[in-house]
């Protein structure tokens, strides 16, 4: 029974080594099939369009350029967008409005932090850049002074706490007195820097804004404005209300004043524009055709008109003595 049992395995094992030796050998003749076909042909006509394409695009990729040459390109770039050299200056003013320039110019060419701060040590010259070879670390290669580091020993050397203390104290008093609501606001933002913490929020900011309008001004505005916005447009609106009022008023005043007699003249008439000056009284049978009229004060009094000395007697018309002459 045994001898049959190993009988029975025996051919099945036989079957599968004789399957798995046929698949083999199909796989064999395939790759030697594969090896034995010819690559494609390369096509001549198409050989100089390729390498010319080829040419074209390697001149066009961007060539390596030395540290160096970069650099030099980058400061021309900074003085074309409009960056000025600094040589020093006793005005913090004009300090201010140096390295407010430089920082927009270099926000615009998008620099990093490291690249700022060369750029702007290589726009220094005279005092300032002497100025600047003292501080610790200026020298360093490679420079280990960031932008940050800049701005501090700019701020202190050129706009020191006293000046910066000064401008505070001047935010913090600033009122609108009789200054236009334009011109008061753009005060208020100019000198708001110097007092970051009282116009931290917009909230602080349109309150101490409010507190420095003109009463006038403030009283015309009767709903507390939202946002900062809001209230300088509420207050320019209100300006342009006063103002056209005022002028309203100056007009009706002057209408009024021509209207009212001169002090010291109340009974006199003027025959400015009227008739008489035209010679309008020519014609009318007094025989005075040529000669001008004029006030007399004499014995008629300040009322009486005489012509050429001639004064006849007088009569009331609407309250004014006028003389009357007999043809």
């Amino acid at each position: 029974m045994e001898a049959s049992g190993e009988n029975a395995a025996g051919p099945t094992e036989s079957l599968e080594s004789v399957q798995c030796h046929d698949h083999a050998s199909e796989h064999k003749g395939l790759e030697s099939q594969n090896r034995n076909v010819p690559p494609p042909e390369a096509n001549p006509f198409m050989q100089p369009f390729m390498q010319q394409f080829i040419d074209i695009m390697q001149r066009m990729a961007p060539q390596p350029q030395p540290r160096d040459a970069v650099i030099g390109k980058n400061y021309e770039v900074v003085r074309r967008q409009g960056a000025k050299v600094f040589a020093g200056t006793t005005d913090p003013a004009e300090a201010e409005e140096w390295l407010r320039n430089t920082e927009r110019v270099l926000d615009r060419i998008e620099c990093t932090p490291e690249q700022k701060l060369r750029y702007a040590v290589s726009l220094f010259e005279k005092d300032a850049l002497d100025w600047w070879e003292t501080i610790p670390g200026s020298k360093n290669r490679p420079i280990t002074l960031t932008w940050n580091d800049f701005l501090k020993e700019f701020a202190d050397k050129y706009t020191p706490p006293v000046y910066r203390n000064h401008k505070k104290v001047e935010f913090l008093e600033l009122k609108q007195n009789e200054l236009f609501v334009a011109v008061y606001e753009l005060q208020f933002v100019r000198l708001s820097k110097y007092a970051a913490e009282e116009v931290s929020t917009d909230e602080l900011k349109r309150d101490r804004f409010e507190r420095g309008l003109r009463l006038e001004i403030r009283e015309k505005i009767a709903i507390k404005p939202p946002s900062y916005g809001a209230l300088l447009e509420a207050a320019l609106r209100a300006e342009d209300t006063s103002l056209e009022r005022s002028s309203t008023e100056a007009k009706r005043k002057r209408l009024t004043g021509n209207l009212n007699p001169i002090p010291g003249q109340s009974g006199a008439v003027s025959f400015r524009g009227s008739g008489l000056q035209r010679g309008w009284y020519r014609g009318r049978g007094m025989g005075q055709t040529s000669r001008s009229p004029s006030v007399s004060s004499g014995r008629g009094g300040p009322n009486s008109i005489g012509f050429g000395g001639r004064q006849g007697p007088t009569r009331s018309f609407s309250g004014r003595s006028i003389p009357s002459y007999a043809n």
